[in-house]
């Protein structure tokens, strides 16, 4: 009986179906049976788990912006470290006071 409701409100619009339950525990005087909260859950559910998983993309959507956000500016500055280390060598400046400046190991300041 529960599951041949449940395919006929799931035809409904959501409102409908909502009045319908509103009505069932209006109906029943205390205790409600149970079957008239498992019908209210068995719609709520996938509404419940569609709106969770829209959360979930939109959190890792945004997780992913900063990430890449993060690891653009790390690379740009990584850049900029190595074109002044670059100009710092052409100076002549040594590498141990290149590296200091810039923050670069001194393997990368004498790669370059």
């Amino acid at each position: 009986m529960l599951s041949e409701i449940v395919k006929i409100l799931e035809q409904e619009q959501p409102d409908v179906y909502r009045a319908f339950i509103q009505w069932l525990f209006s109906f029943f005087s205390e205790p409600v049976p149970d079957w008239v909260g498992e019908l209210s859950q068995l719609r709520e559910v996938p509404t419940m788990l569609a709106t969770t998983v829209k959360q979930w993309e939109q959190d890792l959507v945004q997780q992913g912006l900063q990430q890449g956000l993060q690891k653009g500016l790390l690379e740009g500055e990584k850049r900029k470290a190595l074109a002044t280390a670059r100009k710092l060598k052409q100076k002549g400046m040594s590498i141990h006071e290149i590296a200091e400046l810039t923050g670069l190991s001194i393997d990368e300041v004498q790669k370059l």
